[in-house]
C-alpha cells in the first residue's frame, strides 16, 4: 500500500521546520521537535500511533557536496531515512511533510546571515 498523506503529521513537520529556523537563527526559546519527542507532539494532534519517526535534514551556503543547499537538505533527510531503514519498512502507512528555504537576509544576532534549508519528514503506522 502506498503512504497516504496525513494533515496532522503535516502539522507536526510544519511546526517542526518553523522550530529549526528558529534555532539556527537564535530567536527560539525552546528546542525542536525531534524523533526522540516525537510521540508526544503526536498526542498534542491527537495523532494516535504505535510506531512513528521524524527524519530532518538541514544545509546551508557552507554545506559541502554537490547542488544548492536545498538539494542537499532533501538529499540529508533522504538519507536519514536509508540509514535508520525507515523508507523501506512496509509498516508506515502515512506521511507528513514539510520544508522551509531560509535567504538568511534579515540577519542573526550573533552569527553573520548565510542561506538554509530544513525538511522535515513524519512517518506513521495506522
Amino acid at each position: 500500500m502506498p503512504l497516504q498523506w496525513e494533515p496532522r503529521l503535516a502539522e507536526v513537520t510544519e511546526r517542526t521546520v518553523h522550530e529549526v529556523q528558529g534555532w539556527v537563527t537564535h530567536t527560539a526559546t525552546f528546542l525542536p521537535v525531534e524523533d526522540t519527542t516525537l510521540m508526544s507532539e503526536l498526542r498534542r494532534v491527537n495523532y494516535r500511533t504505535m510506531k512513528a519517526r521524524m527524519l530532518s535534514g538541514y544545509a546551508d551556503d557552507l554545506t559541502g557536496g554537490a547542488g544548492t543547499y536545498q538539494d542537499k537538505a532533501v538529499k540529508a533527510t533522504i538519507l536519514q531515512g536509508r540509514s535508520f531503514d525507515v523508507l523501506g519498512d512496509c509498516s508506515y502507512t502515512k506521511f507528513g511533510m514539510s520544508a522551509l528555504s531560509d535567504d538568511g537576509s534579515q540577519g542573526w544576532p550573533s552569527t553573520p546571515p548565510k542561506s538554509f534549508a530544513v525538511t522535515s519528514v513524519v512517518l506513521a503506522s495506522d
